[in-house]
């Protein structure tokens, strides 16, 4: 069972992936790619990309051309037919955004449009957000991965009135919630970098930050624009 992710020097860290070799892992809901471009960049295989929604498949495809696709509902899928490999990512249902949740889909998030010339996303897009909690349980339970990591938003832990069952089923499957230590190092936080308030305090403003790495990457490219305007 993972109980800590330590921060590998860069030495360390490449003799691990020497060692290691490129670790196999499915993507439950692999969106437009964000979750598997990342972890195929720290020394993983893709093999599988699974979603709903055929644009977001269609999108995925295109960047990840040498792993196999399925358009599927996650929920409805025989997993069964889930290749076995060592690591399963899961974005799994944003609570917030669900009916239960009561919060409303509105009209301008349907008809988003960023350019004035397209008609909004298809309503195929919302029928499912995300693959259920208790489907990766399911998928856990089947394959016995090595890992399992599960991306979400803090209120999937504060607000959904069924966390503490499944957290007790995530147990039982020997798998890790990560610390808000294991969180500030995935947002990029250095180790000093004072969080207050209780745990799940913490995790909620975690949850919330933006990316220390994206931040940083968005104003260095500001630079070359505001030494134009100086």
């Amino acid at each position: 069972m993972l109980r800590y992710a330590p921060v590998l020097p860069p030495d360390e860290l490449t003799r691990l992936k020497a060692a290691l070799g490129l670790i196999p892992f499915v993507d439950l809901f692999n969106g437009c790619g964000g979750s598997s471009r990342g972890l195929e960049e720290a020394g993983y295989r893709l093999l599988l990309g699974i979603n709903h929604d055929p644009v977001a498949v269609s999108t995925h495809r295109a960047n990840h051309s040498h792993a196999e696709h399925q358009c599927e509902d996650i929920h409805t899928y025989d997993k069964r037919n889930l290749p076995c490999a060592q690591v399963y990512w899961a974005s799994i249902l944003c609570t917030e955004a669900s009916k239960a949740g009561g919060r409303k889909r509105y009209r301008g998030q349907q008809r988003l449009s960023l350019t004035g010339k397209d008609e909004g996303a298809k309503a195929a897009t919302f029928v499912q957000t995300r693959a259920s909690a208790l489907d990766v349980l399911a998928v856990t339970e089947l394959h016995q991965p090595a890992a399992v990591l599960v991306e979400n938003v803090a209120e999937f832990a504060t607000d959904w009135e069924l966390f503490d069952c499944w957290l007790g089923g995530v147990d039982d499957c020997t798998l890790h919630m990560l610390s808000v230590t294991d969180l500030k190092q995935v947002q990029r936080f250095p180790a000093d970098y004072i969080i207050l308030g209780n745990q799940t305090e913490a995790i909620l403003q975690i949850g919330n930050a933006v990316s220390v790495n994206a931040a940083r990457w968005l104003g260095e490219r500001l630079l070359p624009s505001l030494a134009l305007a100086a």
